[in-house]
């Protein structure tokens, strides 16, 4: 097969002019053409036929004239697809523009205004203090130093830390808290206690005083909180034997009322002096605590101070008194000197007095605590694990009773004593530990 050098159409060998441009044939040499694509897939198969056969000559003629339709076919719909194109593309471009332009117009119209600056509102925020407050609205005087707080403020942070400062104050009985703490968004808790005032606290019966507290904020000078509450001042005679703080009741609290330091225990010391020389036939004529590192000396020291408290007049008052009795755990319990002083007192207050003096010499006391009584218990040696026993409720004392005032126990009798009489024993050594130490006395 050759080709038309003019427009490529196929040419059989009996055409002289190219059916489909009309040129002279006859001065076109053969070339011998690769097919392309499309005529490979739209080409009929050829068969073998005799050269001079009619019937190839219609198949030829008919396989041409198919080829030439689907040519033009694919050709307008070639054309037909590019012009739909175009219009779509037109027709897209024309919108883009439209829409660019409509896009653009505000912006051109902005050009000459003035655009408001972002602002973020959380760096407008400024540091805050959030302030929450309890307090004790009774307090006993003589246990002030075993108290925690008398106040506690929960102070927290918001949009930063701030520098706080905390005032509080009792007047007349405290001195001003004043301290200054850095507080961020962690809870902070202030334990607050003011130290007491020196001298006379004046509190010889309850009154009510005043808690000023006060929360300022140190870096601007705001005042946060300021509240002036009211409190009661118990007496410094009031005992309560229930710790609310502690949550527990006990007869601990008596320690608060030993006064071993007192100037009025040595006025009970000179007067013993003279009674232990007598009972001792001048074998003991000094006070002088263990030194003599005799329990027969301890003995006649414990007797002789007994005696020399009868001797100054005071007298048993049997008042009522239960130290196990919760609705009683608030009671008035007369110190050592007003024992002195007003000649009388309950079994717990003479116990106090004794045990006061012994203190002051060096022994080892304890207060021993049966149900709705109190005595003393004194150790004969230093750690010597025996003890005396001593009724200070034996008052006035003669020579009808001073053989009752001081029985000796050794451990096993002591400890069968206290289990089965169910009492309470508070060691006098333990007054500094548990922070029970006694006040302007």
């Amino acid at each position: 097969m050759h080709y038309c050098n003019n427009c490529k159409a196929p040419l059989s060998d009996e055409d002289v002019f190219c059916p489909n441009c009309g040129t002279d044939t006859r001065s076109i040499q053969p070339t011998v053409e690769q097919p392309s694509m499309e005529q490979l897939m739209y080409a009929q198969p050829v068969y073998a036929q005799p050269a001079n056969s009619k019937a190839a000559n219609a198949d030829k003629k008919s396989n041409k004239g198919l080829i030439i339709t689907i040519i033009i076919l694919a050709a307008i719909i070639v054309i037909g697809g590019a012009v739909v194109a175009f219009l779509f593309l037109s027709k897209g471009s024309n919108d883009e523009i439209k829409a660019q332009e409509a896009f653009k117009a505000p912006a051109v119209e902005l050009v000459n205004k003035d655009i408001p600056e972002i602002t973020y509102s959380y760096l407008e925020y400024k540091p805050e203090v959030k302030v929450d407050y309890s307090y004790e609205k009774q307090i006993y005087p003589r246990q002030y130093n075993r108290m925690d707080y008398i106040a506690v403020v929960n102070l927290q942070g918001v949009h930063g830390e701030s520098n706080v400062r905390v005032y509080a104050e009792i007047p007349g009985f405290t001195q001003a808290y004043n301290k200054t703490f850095t507080v961020g968004r962690e809870h902070s808790e202030i334990f607050i206690k003011p130290s007491l005032v020196t001298g006379d606290l004046g509190l010889k019966s309850a009154k009510n005083g005043q808690l000023n507290l006060k929360v300022e904020n140190a870096d601007t000078g705001e005042t946060i909180l300021e509240e002036t509450l009211t409190v009661k001042l118990f007496s410094e005679n009031d005992i309560n034997n229930y710790d609310p703080q502690w949550g527990t009741a006990s007869c601990d609290a008596y320690l608060a009322f030993l006064t071993p330091e007192d100037d009025c225990i040595d006025t009970v010391s000179r007067e013993a002096i003279p009674i232990m020389d007598s009972l001792s036939s001048g074998q003991v004529n000094a006070y002088a605590g263990y030194q003599y590192n005799s329990p027969e000396a301890t003995y006649i020291q414990v007797l002789a101070t007994q005696v020399a408290i009868s001797s100054l007049g005071v007298r048993y008052d049997a008042g009522a008194f239960s130290s196990g009795d919760a609705s009683l755990a608030l009671q008035s319990v007369k110190l050592p000197r007003e024992v002195i002083e007003k000649k009388s007192g309950l079994c717990v207050e003479t116990s106090l007095l004794l045990s006061s003096v012994l203190m002051n010499e060096g022994m080892h006391c304890f207060l021993i605590f049966p149900p709705g009584h109190c005595q003393v218990a004194v150790e004969t040696n230093k750690n010597s694990g025996e003890y005396f026993l001593v009724e200070t409720t034996i008052l006035p004392v003669d020579d009808s009773n001073i053989t009752n005032i001081v029985t000796y126990m050794d451990g096993d009798t002591m400890d069968q004593y206290i289990s089965s009489n169910g009492a309470y024993v508070v060691d006098c050594e333990m007054m500094d530990m548990l922070d029970f130490q006694y006040v302007n006395n």
